[in-house]
């Protein structure tokens, strides 16, 4: 078994989306986010404890354990930041993510992965070359991590504690275990406290513990601990599902109240997404862009595309476009982006047709024309279920996905040429209907003629009615006309081509 474990998974969280804080003196504190207020700490900062911090904050004296007042104290410039569970969250999905690019049977832990890393070996000349590949991958989504491999899940977690890849080769689990402190073991606190009162400091001396002994007198957990300390584990390893909902955001420090700083962060929100969209192999086929107001208020925004992409400026653009469109309406404590997974689409190219627009840069253009006329007038022209003529709707673009009919592979159908508006004409009337046609451009006998189609609707609304015929000139023009009753008049409504 491996296991591949994140070093200080809430301070890591925070950094795959603001990677500069790592050059700052931080401190991440057990308590939930929020706002900073000046120099003053947010209320609960100043008596809880910091649980993780950076080099330049350990550079200044800071601490694990210190209690925020103590570390600001100490680090007057130190920047408090609570811990995240939508960050860890967001940390442990994109964990999964990036080893499911190595392995297939992967379980879920607090602060890692484990990996089946049996069905692995065949696939690596060596378990440190296997390390090496586990290293890797969670590097590609912005998360530090070392890689344990042992026999067992329980020993492969505390092997993972050192830095880099470890390997303990099978039967040498209680050696590498013996010389190691309590403090490698995941005991709670209460059963380190009890083994110290009986002056256990070393696991080879827990391992020397009776086992029945040990669980009648300090419980079911200190019988695990004394296995454990023996190099045994018999838990098996129970795959889990990879989740499919990809959404990265960031908790704003300051609130934002103009579109430039949101942009700022967008970029990184965009680049975290589309890293783990790249390693489970998916694309972007639509957004979801969620603002979470200092009102409580949530203003959320879809951003469709119009064929899946993984090119971050696209992306980018379309925010920014949806942003400069319409800017939030109050200001802005916190920014999360949703995407919709989608495989790629292969486009293929014809030997004789020109090439169209580039897919992925097909929704920024569709996103501005929206901007500069509005959402209900850029998409594809389609005819709505009404008898009202010349009723016409938009719907949302989608290229076509099947290959086009070769000319002459069938008999083209008649098409009408609608004229917007309808032309004005003049009609001579006879026992069957028209005979002769006048105007501007058309004139002419009539030398066939099939109608009327009589069409009326609306009534509780906006009333239409006519009544409308196909007719045939002498110079073989075929034209629709038709005569609406309500205005007393006749048009020609479009010419068949």
């Amino acid at each position: 078994m491996a296991f591949v474990r994140v070093h200080d998974l809430a301070l890591a969280s925070l950094l795959r989306v603001e990677p500069e804080l790592a050059l700052h003196a931080l401190a991440v504190l057990d308590v939930a986010p929020d706002l900073a207020r000046g120099d003053a700490l947010p209320p609960g900062y100043g008596a809880a404890r910091v649980i993780a911090c950076t080099a330049a904050a350990r550079a200044l004296g800071v601490a694990v354990g210190q209690r925020g007042h103590q570390a600001r104290a100490i680090a007057p410039d130190l920047r408090l930041r609570g811990v995240s569970d939508e960050l860890l969250r967001r940390a442990r999905a994109a964990l999964l993510d990036a080893v499911a690019t190595i392995g297939a049977r992967l379980a879920p832990a607090p602060s890692g992965v484990w990996v089946d890393a049996a069905e692995l070996s065949g696939m690596y000349d060596s378990e440190a070359s296997l390390g090496a590949a586990l290293t890797e991958a969670p590097r590609r989504v912005g998360l530090p991590v070392s890689v344990g491999i042992a026999g067992n899940l329980g020993v492969a977690a505390v092997a993972a504690r050192r830095e880099g890849v470890t390997v303990i080769p099978a039967g040498e689990e209680g050696r590498y275990l013996g010389p190691l402190g309590l403090e490698a073991l995941p005991l709670s606190e209460a059963l380190r406290a009890e083994l110290r009162r009986f002056g256990i400091t070393r696991v080879a001396e827990l391992a020397q513990l009776p086992l029945d002994a040990a669980g009648l007198r300090l419980g079911e957990e200190a019988a695990r601990a004394v296995r454990l300390a023996r190099g045994e584990d018999d838990r098996p390893l129970v795959p889990h599902a990879l989740p499919m909902r990809f959404e990265e955001g960031v908790d704003l420090e300051w609130e934002v109240q103009t579109v430039e700083p949101l942009l700022f962060v967008t970029r990184r929100v965009l680049d975290a997404l589309v890293a783990r969209l790249t390693c489970r192999g998916l694309g972007v086929s639509g957004m979801v862009l969620s603002l979470d107001l200092v009102t409580r208020v949530t203003d959320e925004r879809a951003l469709p595309l119009a064929t899946p992409t993984r090119d971050v400026p696209t992306l980018f653009a379309l925010v920014r476009a949806a942003l400069e469109k319409q800017s939030p309406p109050d200001a802005v404590r916190a920014l999360r982006i949703t995407a919709l997974p989608r495989p790629l689409r292969a486009t293929q190219l014809g030997l004789f047709d020109p090439p169209g627009p580039t897919p992925d840069r097909l929704a920024l253009t569709l996103a501005r024309l929206a901007a500069l006329v509005g959402d209900d007038r850029v998409g594809a022209p389609s005819a709505p279920d009404t008898h009202r003529p010349h009723a016409a709707a938009v719907t949302p673009f989608d290229p076509p996905r099947t290959p086009r009919t070769p000319a002459g592979a069938e008999a083209r159908p008649l098409a009408l040429h609608v004229y917007r508006p309808p032309r004005d004409i003049e009609v001579v009337l006879g026992e069957r209907g028209p005979v002769e046609v006048r105007s501007s451009e058309v004139r002419g006998r009539v030398v066939a003629c099939s109608g009327p189609w009589r069409v009326a609707g609306a009534w509780w609304a906006e009333t239409y009615a006519h009544e409308g015929y196909d007719i045939e000139l002498e110079d073989g023009g075929l034209y629709l006309i038709a005569y609406d009753p309500l205005d007393a008049r006749w048009r020609m409504d479009g010419a068949y081509e």
